[in-house]
């Protein structure tokens, strides 16, 4: 896996400010030459941090995320359910998955 440059961090760091200042459900930056950036604007919602142990800790769903690994490993990478389940959403609703 590659070292992650400043403009990357800092192009993420832009995005989830604009998401969070957004009323839109998500905001993709494509400007980044290998990187598609998804930022969403944050849930005040218990349910989405709280859903069962590890602070709504869920198991990726390797067919929408083939490449979220655990370093070192290989193993599925778990992510948090809120941001699973916007990114789910992103892809039923627009026509992203098929890009």
């Amino acid at each position: 896996m590659g070292k992650l440059d400043n403009e990357v961090v800092r192009r993420c760091c832009s995005a989830a400010f604009d998401a969070h200042k957004s009323r839109s459900r998500f905001t993709l930056k494509k400007s980044v030459r290998t990187h598609a950036i998804f930022a969403f604007p944050c849930s005040w919602s218990v349910g989405d941090w709280f859903r069962r142990e590890g602070f709504g800790e869920s198991k990726v769903d390797p067919t929408l995320f083939p490449s979220l690994k655990v370093l070192g490993t290989g193993v599925v990478a778990c992510a948090n359910e809120a941001f699973s389940s916007r990114f789910r959403h992103v892809l039923e609703a627009t026509s992203l998955e098929l890009e």
